[in-house]
């Protein structure tokens, strides 16, 4: 607060800590414009809802724990059948949602359903306060459209203390939306839904590239079937081929020996030149007789994986080490990596998350390369689960390479892979992949 400046008279005065007195506090309440004051409301809205959420995802979990749980372990978090956030997370997921849909839009915005549970909770939270503290005089109909969360009536002009969370979300304008989908990735997540979400996304991700599977297949199909044939021809000799035949075989059947055959071909070569083309017909013939095979199309099979390459838009992209590591970190930041072992053995691979939802980078290391990247983040090669700055899954990747070594990128169905010999893999999502080659490329002009 003490950054903050009013606007009084035309001039821009520093208020210092305006809850001082209650003079600076008068003076910063009547500087704020119509815009400004959305502003603050969009501000400590947001700030509130990130404030409770943690406690009320921990609320969520133990609310959807049965009986059966007690004995059986710790599960992954299912929302309660019929439940709001049970109808709030279908609807976010749901190809067929209206197209006004708040939940719809949350999840859509980078295909991830963290902010649709966040703003959920908080939703169910809402009602259930506004069911124990109902009173006589209110009136049913606007109770009943706050409640079912179905009625999308007009939110324009209503003040946003009358409104529940998902109507004054939609309320906001295009900043406050964008204010909530970049803060709501402070909130901590519980473990069970945590891993909810991960089984949520994988589902959703195999969905797209099973359709996308379908639709090349369908494609596959839809080729012209001359192309699919072989050539009705491919057995009937040419004009040349026929020719080349009968001098072979005559060159091969001839009953002369050879020293015959070498006198009478040698008169031949002091014939006149005007008789030059004929002895050298066959020779122009020859690569003629070629030709057809050469223009034979592919074979269905060759056909298909030439088809495959092209909508597949595989691409090759060469860098440094230094290069890829700048550029990460220009991309998603230096921020906290999640690493955790993918079996029970020492000897198991490790998969390492930079923190935060839809990065789109994750990398693999195996056996004793991801032994040293355990000692780098000061743990153990027995730790299951460890965290490390993405400073230092960079610098370990320099250590696998000499200085200047060309490292390449291949990008193919959506995802790019890099590998540092030996046992070090970085896998980057299509638009990861967009944005780090863009860096880049940009670095090196």
């Amino acid at each position: 607060m003490s950054a903050l400046h009013f606007n009084h008279q035309g001039s821009s005065t520093p208020l210092g800590n305006p809850l001082s007195d209650v003079k600076s506090l008068s003076k910063l309440y009547h500087s704020f414009t119509d815009q400004q004051w959305a502003a603050i409301l969009y501000v400590a809205t947001i700030h509130t809802w990130i404030e409770v959420a943690s406690d009320l995802l921990e609320k969520e979990v133990l609310a959807s724990l049965t009986p059966s749980d007690s004995w059986r372990g710790p599960r992954d978090w299912r929302a309660r059948k019929d439940t709001t956030i049970d109808q709030v997370v279908k609807e976010a997921l749901n190809d067929s949602a209206p197209e006004d849909s708040t939940w719809r839009y949350l999840y859509l915005h980078d295909n991830d359903i963290t902010p649709v549970i966040i703003l959920g909770v908080i939703y169910a939270d809402w009602k259930a306060t506004r069911k124990r503290s109902r009173k006589p005089k209110v009136d049913t109909n606007l109770e009943d459209n706050l409640d079912d969360g179905k009625s999308k009536k007009n939110v324009d002009n209503v003040p946003m203390s009358k409104l529940n969370p998902e109507e004054m979300f939609r309320s906001w304008a295009p900043a406050g939306k964008e204010l909530y989908l970049e803060t709501y990735k402070e909130v901590k997540i519980p473990t069970e839904i945590a891993r909810r979400i991960d089984h949520i996304q994988r589902k959703k991700t195999e969905k797209r590239k099973k359709a996308d599977k379908d639709e090349d297949d369908l494609r596959i199909r839809k080729l012209p079937r001359h192309e699919q044939s072989p050539p009705t021809n491919i057995h009937s000799p040419s004009p040349a081929q026929t020719s080349m035949a009968v001098l072979g075989s005559h060159i091969q059947y001839n009953p002369q020996p050879h020293s015959q055959q070498s006198q009478s071909q040698q008169p031949q070569s002091q014939q006149p030149q005007s008789q030059q083309p004929q002895s050298q017909q066959p020779q122009s013939q020859q690569p003629q007789s070629q030709q057809p095979q050469s223009q034979q199309p592919l074979p269905l099979y060759l056909q298909r994986i030439e088809n495959w390459k092209k909508w597949t838009a595989y691409e090759k992209f060469d860098m440094t080490a230094v290069e890829l590591n700048e550029a990460l970190v220009k991309v998603i930041g230096n921020t906290l990596c999640y690493a955790e072992k993918l079996g029970p053995s020492s000897d198991s691979p490790v998969r390492v998350d930079p923190m935060g939802p839809k990065t789109g980078v994750f990398a693999i290391l195996l056996g004793q390369t991801g032994k040293n990247l355990a000692k780098r983040a000061q743990a153990t090669f027995k730790d299951h689960e460890f965290s490390l700055p993405l400073s230092h899954l960079c610098d370990h990747g320099l250590d696998l390479v000499e200085q200047g070594d060309k490292l390449s990128m291949e990008y193919r169905q959506g995802i790019a892979t890099t590998w540092f010999a030996p046992d070090y893999y970085l896998v980057l999502m299509g638009s990861t992949f967009a944005k780090v080659k863009n860096a880049i490329e940009i670095a090196r002009a």
